[in-house]
């Protein structure tokens, strides 16, 4: 029941059009790959919805400052989110 919510919390959201895949393997390390190039790490399914609403302003961001870049958003701390450069694109 929890993933299945998961997913259509993650499939509804402004950013399902462009999500890879979804990890929900773990119960404390759930994350899912954006547009091939972001890693999103959501840590366990509390405050799914918050945690979703900032990873989404954070990716919006990095996209228009740093277009060529990809990286992992870490968004498991309601409130908080961060983001790590992994690489660039080609």
């Amino acid at each position: 029941e929890v993933c299945r919510s998961l997913i259509e919390k993650f499939l509804s959201s402004d950013i399902s059009e462009q999500i890879s895949s979804i990890d929900l393997s773990e119960r404390f390390d759930i994350t899912l790959m954006y547009n091939k190039k972001y890693t999103v790490v959501f840590g366990d399914y509390s405050d799914i919805d918050k945690k979703l609403r900032l990873a989404v302003k954070t990716i919006r961001h990095v996209e228009e400052t740093m277009p060529t870049v990809k990286g992992t958003v870490y968004a498991s701390i309601e409130g908080e989110a961060s983001f790590l450069v992994t690489g660039t694109v080609s």
